[in-house]
């Protein structure tokens, strides 16, 4: 008797909380399917885009360090740098232990597309035998997403040689 009960009162939850997430996601397709959401253009706060293309160039200098530090590890860290690279080799392919410093960002987004801009860095770079100035240039796509409902913003970078 006592299992009876358990079952009905578990398939009542069962079925109320299944209701619930049917109206839940109905609401989430509509909104999906709203062109206006879907097709508006991505307008990216400058500050929030330099912060970004500081930290993954901070990151990108890392594995260069880490590759040049533990050769061993040298296929899986430049499988990591292509991941972040636009070309076949690395934009920065100093061959010696370096340095990265006065990072700076310039204050305009060069837009390449709708979902595509790009940012130049320039920064110092020591290494043991010399200082010179250097530059990259990342290239950042925005896409909106949705998830549970919201909407977010995704954001890749990738980095390329300036010109």
């Amino acid at each position: 008797m006592k299992k009876t009960i358990y079952i009905l009162v578990a398939t009542l939850c069962l079925l109320t909380s299944c209701k619930n997430n049917d109206k839940k996601n109905e609401n989430e397709d509509a909104e999906m399917r709203l062109p206006s959401e879907v097709d508006e253009e991505i307008n990216m706060d400058i500050h929030s885009v330099e912060s970004y293309a500081n930290q993954k160039f901070r990151d990108y200098i890392e594995l260069i360090h880490l590759k040049l530090a533990h050769p061993e590890f040298d296929k899986s860290i430049s499988k990591e740098l292509q991941k972040l690279s636009l070309e076949d080799e690395s934009p920065l392919n100093y061959k010696e232990h370096f340095s990265v410093s006065q990072i700076s960002l310039t204050p305009e987004l060069n837009v390449v597309s709708d979902h595509t801009k790009n940012i130049l860095l320039t920064f110092s770079v020591s290494t043991e035998s010399k200082t010179f100035k250097d530059s990259i240039v990342a290239q950042i796509t925005s896409d909106v997403i949705f998830i549970d409902g919201e909407k977010r913003m995704s954001r890749n970078i990738k980095f390329l040689q300036a010109k």
